[in-house]
């Protein structure tokens, strides 16, 4: 009840939902075609949402799709246990309605911004790769010196493992 009630809303919001009835099936269809966005009950037929969260995010291991995890109200140990599934957020029931899909659209906006930096790191890095380029950066503070994976190579330095 609670899945189709979440779906129609979700539709008449303007989202394409697709449904799962059990996190195996979730995890199909995850792994076929991650959605823009998950909700994942903790109580589940079959595998439980932690364990749904948890294979789910082995098959995005850049976090790139937000995870909302729901449970009960104050079901304070589901809620720690969903971050540790890694888990982005989590909705309690019974639902505010309006409140449920505003957290859906940040979370889908977040989702985005999160996957547009990773695409536009991935662009740099070929880019500083292509161009031979590469930065370093000093910490006064501690008096650290950091650099970018390319910088020694274009010294002529390469770092090999201790035997």
């Amino acid at each position: 009840t609670t899945r189709t009630l979440l779906s129609d809303i979700l539709a008449r919001d303007g989202h394409q939902v697709v449904s799962a009835a059990s996190g195996e099936e979730a995890l199909e269809i995850f792994a076929g075609s991650p959605p823009d966005l998950v909700l994942l009950d903790v109580m589940m037929p079959g595998i439980d949402g932690f364990e749904t969260c948890r294979r789910m995010r082995a098959l995005d291991p850049h976090e790139d799709v937000p995870i909302l995890m729901v449970t009960g109200a104050d079901d304070y140990a589901a809620i720690d246990q969903a971050f540790t599934a890694r888990a982005t957020d989590f909705l309690t029931k019974p639902f505010k309605w309006k409140l449920l899909l505003q957290r859906v659209r940040y979370a889908l906006r977040s989702g985005g911004l999160s996957r547009e930096v990773r695409q536009s790191r991935l662009r740099q890095g070929a880019a500083l790769r292509i161009a031979r380029l590469a930065f370093w950066e000093w910490h006064l503070d501690d008096d650290r010196l950091a650099w970018s994976d390319d910088t020694l190579p274009l010294e002529g330095v390469h770092l090999t493992a201790p035997a």
